[in-house]
């Protein structure tokens, strides 16, 4: 027998029992599962009324912690360990936070409208809404919402510069956008020359070979 805890939220939890018997006990003289679920049940029910007990002290605003009993040696290790992890966590992002102060964007307005420009907030807080669920808009039973979202940003960046008939996606960047694009545009029309500025993206000349498309 074993127990997952799953948060629901601040104030609850989920708690999943599971049993696991030999495959041979099922048919044993005298098997009957139903009288140590039925004891367990009811022990686990008062231990639950016991921690929802303990947490309406806790959630009082004249609570105050006080130190373990001697007989509370395991959630004490628990605590001892989690703050360590919490320490260590946090000892982590500032040495990322104090690094990154070597890293771009600066405060150039030659960097404006490009990669190097820091994210919208927006952008930012939608960014991290995401993080929590990982999506992967591989298919779009893989990620449907988002698959959605990113089927009407491209028809918004299709409808500015006038297209109405229009097929793409979003890429990781812009490396893989520009690939993408000199694939695309062999597949069209194999054979012609693609032109580009002197000024254009290192990556243009870079993928000629990738592409197999004279740039």
């Amino acid at each position: 027998m074993f127990y997952t805890v799953w948060p629901v939220g601040p104030m609850q939890s989920r708690v999943v029992c599971e049993w696991m018997v030999h495959p041979d006990a099922p048919a044993a003289a005298g098997y009957n599962i139903q009288d140590a679920e039925e004891f367990w049940d009811r022990t686990n029910r008062q231990d639950w009324h016991i921690c929802e007990q303990s947490q309406l002290g806790i959630t009082s605003r004249v609570y105050q912690p006080g130190p373990y009993s001697p007989r509370e040696s395991i959630p004490a290790a628990w605590d001892r360990t989690y703050l360590r992890l919490l320490k260590a966590i946090e000892e982590v992002l500032e040495e990322v936070a104090e690094r990154l102060k070597d890293n771009f964007p600066y405060g150039d307005p030659l960097y404006a409208g490009q990669m190097l420009k820091p994210p919208h907030p927006v952008a930012r807080r939608a960014y991290e809404l995401a993080l929590h669920i990982n999506p992967n808009n591989h298919a779009l039973d893989g990620g449907r919402a988002s698959s959605a979202m990113e089927k009407e940003a491209v028809a918004a960046l299709a409808r500015m510069i006038g297209w109405d008939t229009h097929l793409g996606h979003l890429c990781g960047g812009g490396t893989m956008a520009n690939l993408e694009a000199l694939w695309i545009a062999k597949q069209l029309d194999p054979g012609k020359t693609v032109l580009a500025s002197t000024q254009a993206h290192y990556n243009a000349s870079t993928h000629r070979g990738r592409s197999g498309h004279p740039v």
